[in-house]
């Protein structure tokens, strides 16, 4: 991109700010109709299949090929019961399963909403408002460990994955190879689609939902990629929930994406259980 010229006495203040306003437009020119946050991941998944993806502290583990599988079959399971619905609530912990939950959220078609569980149920109730949705995935372990009450339109992931048969594992599995490009050729979203809600916490009245597109995300995703220069053997150590903005884009989809593993806990004060996890899984990075 060319600016307007500047005149000879402007001054290294003012040449920063117009380079920096010129980056700012380049980013728009920069998306691609396949840039979205679940092609990425289908495609991270296929080049780093048995790689290490992810862990979290109840001892769940899986390869990149495993997290692609296990999602696209919760997505199929979504996309058929839940058709008309377009935002789907998600209340699970940081883990293995609410990554897995919204990556297959996004490959329904759907919008993952990961609501807040540690603002109260009149907050939750009025994201869950403000957004239409009708449907929450959560977990019977996790809201019993909270002491959350079940919400109306609440389902269980322990209920949706017994559904799944040995045969859908098995066709899911072949099907992944040819998954990016059946998936691409029927789209019809692009990067300025909404990609999730997050919801501040209401510390000046009722909660407010940001609206963020695919390629809000991706460009966050990328920025931190060029300062972290991540390679497959870093793991991240995942703490920050994924109703934040930092735990959704820096947790969720950053490690996903960028290719390298992460690890899972839902708790960020505890910890000796994440220093036992940053040593059992030699974790590179953590951010809080």
């Amino acid at each position: 991109l060319f600016g307007t010229a500047l005149s000879s006495t402007v001054t290294a203040s003012e040449a920063r700010q117009a380079i920096s306003e010129l980056g700012s437009e380049a980013a728009q020119y920069r998306r691609s109709s396949r840039d979205l946050l679940h092609l990425k991941f289908i495609e991270t998944a296929k080049r780093r299949w048995f790689s290490f993806a992810m862990a979290d502290s109840i001892g769940k583990e899986l390869n990149y090929g495993s997290a692609l599988v296990g999602s696209l079959l919760l997505s199929r399971i979504i996309g058929k019961r839940y058709q008309d619905d377009k935002l789907v609530g998600l209340l699970l912990p940081s883990s293995a399963a609410g990554a897995l939950a919204n990556f297959a959220v996004l490959l329904a078609g759907k919008i993952p909403v990961n609501l807040n569980f540690t603002i109260g149920k009149e907050a939750v109730a009025s994201a869950v408002q403000q957004c239409g949705i009708r449907t929450i995935v959560s977990s019977k372990t996790f809201l019993a460990r909270l002491k959350l009450d079940e919400m109306d339109g609440m389902v269980f992931l322990e209920d949706l994955t017994q559904a799944i048969t040995p045969l859908q594992k098995g066709l899911a599995v072949l099907g992944a190879s040819g998954l990016l490009g059946a998936l691409y050729n029927r789209t019809a979203l692009n990067p300025t689609s909404l990609a999730t809600v997050i919801f501040s916490s209401g510390s000046t009245g009722v909660p407010k939902g940001v609206m963020l597109s695919h390629h809000n995300i991706l460009s966050n995703v990328e920025a931190i990629a060029q300062l972290f220069w991540v390679t497959g053997q870093d793991r991240m150590m995942g703490v920050l929930p994924f109703f934040h903005s930092f735990g959704f884009t820096g947790t969720l989809m950053f490690p996903l994406i960028a290719g390298f593993g992460v690890v899972y806990h839902t708790n960020p004060m505890d910890a000796k259980t994440i220093g036992e996890l940053v040593s059992k899984y030699r974790a590179t990075i953590l951010i809080s």
